[in-house]
């Protein structure tokens, strides 16, 4: 049974809303009334007509709170409190604001993600999984690494590995049982068998999943660049090598993975400083333009309705006629940059419905004083009026002088 907004757990988490429902457990944003805080509740569901699987999933959940409260890594949500309320068990950690990267994926119409993108997220789980991997006495294996479990955080590239629930400690000369999602999971895991590898392999999985927007198939992982042809052949190799199905033949260590990661990055960098870009494609800024490429039109437009001025620019380079209507109303925005990047993106598309919009702004910007628009704006009446340049052309150009600050 689902809990009901506004209701008060333990005296002291306030429920504000459903965000995940789980396979054994749902989860809940709600308020810490204590601290005055947003956080997480996850509640573990169990069948009170079974009292060994009953008593099983208790185990493991008890498992995950105790292993999550000995933890602490930026890629990691916290544990603040578990307790159990009305007969049932509850878990409270960070709320991380964001979607998860299978969400995400379902956003773009399973296109697959940018390369540059994945890699950088990889390079990050790497990093926790190196961080998992060398706790002692007993390392943890992860064992369940998939798009799922990887939440990307609101504005922003930086990825954080959530549901702990299988999670394991190996204890000396211990057995680990075979869980896991099976299109992820590698041979060894389903022999009972995982061990720090594993997790490399499922990564590896992960990243083939979100660079081809293909549904993963167990043990069967066609060429990368079946689908994407444009995808680097170093990328490619490094996903292959964390694939293979004998342990020995993958990245020992996720430490090892991450550094050849770390060295394509770099070597995509100089390549692109040595080139024609001036603004690699793989450097992140905080609106997460890169990210925003993914997007369809339709989810660029409700960026755009949030405030978001690189959707604006980005339906502009799409030329989107779609969108004219949401960046007409982004004139009237109070924030100039939105108003200027959806003004340069009108322009770019062209359409006729924005040219009076377009001057109305334009007169505007001449009364707020300004000179140096006042004389641009007569300029571009006279381009026009000479026809020496295409309107559209002449348009965009002046707006830029307008707008763009040097």
């Amino acid at each position: 049974m689902r809990l009901n907004t506004g209701e008060l757990l333990d005296g002291r988490y306030k429920i504000i809303n459903l965000v995940k429902i789980g396979g054994m457990s749902n989860i809940y944003k709600a308020e810490d009334e204590r601290l005055t805080k947003i956080c997480a509740v996850k509640e573990l569901f169990y069948n009170p007509e079974d009292n060994e699987d009953n008593q099983y999933a208790i185990n493991r959940f008890r498992e995950e709170a105790k292993l999550l409260a000995e933890l602490f890594h930026p890629n990691l949500p916290r544990v603040s409190d578990y307790f159990t309320c009305g007969g049932c068990y509850y878990l409270v950690m960070d709320f991380i604001e964001g979607m998860d990267l299978e969400s995400l994926l379902k956003k773009t119409e399973k296109r697959g993600l940018s390369e540059d993108n994945v890699i950088n997220w990889a390079i990050q789980i790497c990093d926790v999984l190196d961080y998992l991997h060398n706790q002692r006495p007993n390392p943890i294996i992860y064992r369940d690494v998939k798009p799922a479990n990887i939440m990307l955080r609101n504005n922003s590239d930086k990825v954080v590995l959530i549901d702990f629930g299988i999670a394991k400690k190996i204890e000396p000369k211990g057995t680990v049982t075979a869980i896991g999602t099976m299109e992820y999971a590698p041979l060894e895991q389903y022999q009972g068998k995982a061990e720090a590898r594993s997790d490399i392999y499922a990564l590896g999985a992960t990243m083939h999943h979100l660079l081809t927007g293909k549904n993963p198939v167990p043990f069967k992982f066609p060429p990368i660049r079946t689908f994407k042809p444009k995808l680097s052949a170093e990328l490619e190799e490094i996903v292959t090598k964390a694939l293979a199905s004998k342990p020995d033949y993958r990245f020992q260590t996720a430490k090892e993975m991450q550094g050849v990661l770390l060295g394509l990055l770099s070597s995509k960098k100089i390549s692109l400083q040595r080139g024609k870009s001036s603004k690699p494609h793989f450097i992140f800024d905080s609106e997460g333009s890169n990210l925003l490429e993914d997007m369809t039109v339709s989810d660029l437009i409700e960026e755009l309705k949030k405030g978001n001025k690189k959707a604006a620019s980005i339906l502009g380079d799409k030329k989107a006629k779609e969108a004219v209507g949401a960046l007409i109303e982004a004139l009237k925005s109070k924030d100039s940059d939105l108003r200027c990047e959806s003004a340069l993106a009108l322009g770019k598309i062209g359409d006729p419905a924005a040219l009076a919009p377009l001057m109305e702004l334009l007169e505007l910007e001449k009364t707020s004083g300004n000179l140096k628009i006042g004389l641009a704006l007569e300029q571009l009446r006279e381009s026009i009026q000479k026809k020496e340049e295409s309107f559209w052309d002449v348009l965009v150009n002046k707006m830029k002088e307008f707008f763009i600050k040097e």
